[in-house]
């Protein structure tokens, strides 16, 4: 099983338990955010980069399922 966590600490280059936390949180604020820029999806996605944990939470999740 691997890591993901780790990988994504250090593609960000922030402490793993930091990480983890932000990727409880993600797919929350990402949906506020959303809400927000709806006009302009394409864009929100360029700019913002929180999919990424809420992604990995959910493939880390599938790992242990």
């Amino acid at each position: 099983m691997r890591n993901l966590y780790s990988e994504l600490a250090e593609y960000t280059k922030r402490p793993q338990t930091l990480v983890e936390a932000r990727c409880i949180h993600a797919s929350v604020e990402t949906a506020w955010q959303f809400e927000e820029n709806k006009h302009d999806p394409v864009k929100h996605y360029r700019e913002c980069n929180l999919y990424l944990f809420a992604s990995t939470r959910y493939q880390m999740q599938l790992q242990v399922n």
